[in-house]
């Protein structure tokens, strides 16, 4: 299935791919809709004053405009996307959102620790939501995290860094994996639309296609919705969907690459070739409606007695 776009143009999947993970989450489970938009409802404002509510660590609102949708857009619709919303603010938890496991390229050597906490990040968020007796706006906020990063981890590319004799610190999980050069003075400019990130945030252009029509057409991949009884459980395949992407991103993100550069780009190249492009909304496609069922499952576990 391969979806009309090739011109290239961080943040995982963007809303379009956040929003279908949630519409997925809303579809697929079994908790009462009701006691989840209730608790979603008490999830602050992007200009909460800091302090004003107990923020949840990993030790223990207002969201402006997004995506068209077909529809009044769903209390899970918002919280996927609420920690991309509140970037920049006290309540910013910019390390939460990946974790770089290593691939290797010509001259490149895994750094001793492994930066990124998105992990224990949402262990920490779910059991942290579940627990009835925090606060509600901070039992909110951890659901929300819940939803984010859960879609997160199912991008390959916040799952893994590259690190090459090009990259001895890591491609930053592509954002610094720069797909062409400035085509007026031909040198490397950093911008967001041409790195190899953005490329899989963006699911390969198909999340130009809008939240509606993504969702009728994942949802005709056929993959289970799991049920978890425990944390020990949801911490065993947190850990497994961490190794899928960085399968994933061995096998399709950065399987082109040759001598530093992704097969067949150039230095001077503009875009990918369709191949590339085809696997990529592919491979996303696929990983947001696991992401979605997994999520459900999750959210249950959350609101289950």
């Amino acid at each position: 299935m391969f979806l009309a776009g090739s011109a290239l143009a961080s943040w995982a999947w963007h809303d379009t791919g956040h929003m279908v993970i949630g519409r997925i989450a809303e579809r697929e489970m079994t908790a009462d809709p009701a006691k989840v938009n209730a608790l979603l409802a008490n999830l602050p404002a992007k200009d909460a004053a800091e302090g004003s509510f107990g923020y949840p660590t990993l030790g223990a609102g207002s969201l402006g405009s997004g995506p068209e949708l077909a529809g009044q857009p769903s209390a899970l619709d918002w919280a996927s996307v609420w920690p991309d919303k509140v970037r920049r603010t006290w309540m910013d938890r910019p390390d939460w959102h990946y974790i770089n496991y290593p691939v290797l390229g010509p001259g490149g050597k895994a750094p001793a620790e492994r930066p990124g906490n998105v992990e224990k990040a949402i262990v920490a968020m779910v059991e942290f939501a579940k627990n009835t007796g925090n606060p509600a706006n901070s039992r909110a906020v951890a659901l929300a995290w819940v939803c984010h990063l859960i879609g997160d981890l199912h991008m390959p590319l916040h799952a893994t860094a590259y690190y090459s004799s090009l990259h001895p610190e890591g491609d930053r999980g592509g954002n610094i994996f720069f797909l062409r050069k400035d085509p007026v003075t031909h040198k490397w400019e950093p911008r967001k639309d041409w790195n190899l990130h953005t490329f899989w945030d963006k699911m390969g252009k198909a999340e130009d296609l809008g939240v509606s029509v993504i969702l009728d057409r994942v949802l005709d991949l056929n993959f289970g919705t799991p049920r978890y009884t425990n944390l020990n459980q949801i911490q065993a395949n947190v850990g497994a969907w961490a190794r899928e992407s960085l399968q994933i991103a061995k096998t399709s993100a950065y399987k082109e690459v040759k001598n530093g550069w992704l097969v067949p780009l150039s230095p001077f190249a503009t875009t990918v070739s369709p191949e590339y492009q085809r696997r990529a909304q592919e491979v996303s496609l696929e990983r947001v409606n696991q992401a979605g069922r997994r999520l459900a499952a999750v959210i249950d576990y959350i609101f289950r007695d």
